[in-house]
């Protein structure tokens, strides 16, 4: 039979110490030493988990990065929760609110930039669509300034 590549082990949790970096440079070392002839095991990168959000440990059902600001996500939860992010901020989000009266199962930012802050859920035993403009909490956010 033949052998089966080496695979590395992929890592689901906190980031271990380090920012993970030596992992991926340790593929690619592997990968150039077999662009130059050399022998090289067969490997593939060990993806570390960098950041965790736990909206109160609730089952999270969707969640959409925002097109418009790359650190800005929204998500919801089996409550009915709407909750965003910014992933620079992982202690508190930047907006919860009661979207639905049951589970929400689906998010999506509005494409528009002019409606940069709009945000549609739905999938809800409420039988709803409902579109959520949260400019306010960005607001809030904006008021904290760049150092966040």
């Amino acid at each position: 039979p033949a052998q089966q590549p080496k695979r590395r082990t992929t890592w689901f949790g906190p980031a271990p110490a380090g920012d993970g970096e030596r992992d991926h440079r340790s593929s690619r070392q592997s990968r150039q030493r077999a662009d130059r002839g050399g022998a090289a095991d067969v490997s593939v990168p060990a993806w570390c988990c960098i950041k965790t959000f736990e909206p109160r440990r609730e089952a999270v059902r969707d969640v959409r990065w925002s097109p418009h600001s790359p650190t800005t996500f929204a998500c919801v939860t089996d409550s009915g929760d709407l909750i965003v992010y910014d992933a620079r901020v992982p202690a508190r989000p930047i907006v919860r609110l009661s979207a639905h009266s049951g589970e929400a199962t689906s998010c999506d930012w509005h494409p528009d930039p002019r409606r940069r802050h709009v945000v549609a859920t739905g999938g809800g035993r409420d039988r709803c669509v409902k579109v959520w403009d949260l400019e306010e909490g960005f607001r809030a956010l904006d008021s904290l300034g760049p150092g966040i």
